[in-house]
């Protein structure tokens, strides 16, 4: 048996490098992304685990978090609400429970799609029809 052999049961060494505090800090640090920062109340986890009951402000509340932290988006979300009425009702939070579960069956990243602009894509789709307005 070679002395260089961890014990059963042992952990690995941590590699060499940044603290995991440094690593959370820098990771929750909006100025340090090219891209877009998803602020915690935004991230996938939380519409998927947390909102449950009025779903449609916490969506409103998404929105709001992530165009609040990325310059680029100043102006782009804040025509979104769903509380708005379209026609005689609301989207039933049922509804939009069904699709946020729906949704998390997928991975939804850049790579996955044909173009890369898929916020920019959802926030100009409108449904046609009246199929969708029994929606």
């Amino acid at each position: 048996m070679s002395s260089t052999r961890r014990a059963s049961g042992s952990s690995p060494r941590r590699p060499r490098g940044l603290p995991p505090e440094e690593i959370e800090r820098r990771a929750e640090d909006p100025s340090r992304y090219d891209t877009f920062f998803v602020p915690p109340v935004a991230r996938w986890s939380h519409p998927r685990n947390e909102l449950h009951g009025d779903v449609r402000e916490g969506l409103n509340k998404v929105l709001g978090a992530l165009e609040q932290d990325n310059v680029a988006l100043d102006g782009v979300l804040d025509h979104i609400d769903f509380n708005r009425k379209v026609g005689q009702s609301r989207i039933p939070d049922r509804r939009l429970c069904e699709l946020i579960l729906h949704c998390s069956t997928y991975r939804l990243r850049n790579d996955d799609f044909e173009f890369p602009d898929l916020l920019g894509a959802c926030a100009g789709y409108r449904p046609q029809g009246k199929e969708s307005e029994k929606r």
